[in-house]
């Protein structure tokens, strides 16, 4: 059970380090007003990661025109890869 758990909790952190990887690429890409969102592959990007974003966009309202709730993804994201990090089993 321990070996399936190990396996499971390894594989969540790789896909959180995968998704904080598109979330860093949608905040450096959103400082470039070039880009148009609405079309490939940025469409598919912000369709991945926005939904996460207006989650902490609720709780925190932008201060002087800038928007801080990527910040507040990006802790909660490193929170939950160090919790992942200290339930993993190490062999021995």
């Amino acid at each position: 059970m321990s070996m399936f758990l190990n396996v499971l909790i390894v594989s969540v952190h790789q896909l959180l380090e995968f998704y904080f990887i598109l979330l860093l690429c949608r905040i450096t890409f959103s400082w470039f007003p070039i880009i148009n969102w609405y079309q490939r592959p940025w469409y598919i990007l912000s369709l991945l990661v926005d939904p996460y974003l207006r989650v902490f966009r609720g709780f925190i309202p932008p201060f002087l025109g800038i928007d801080f709730s990527p910040m507040a993804g990006f802790i909660l994201i490193q929170y939950l890869l160090q919790l992942l990090n200290l339930l993993t089993i190490k062999p021995l």
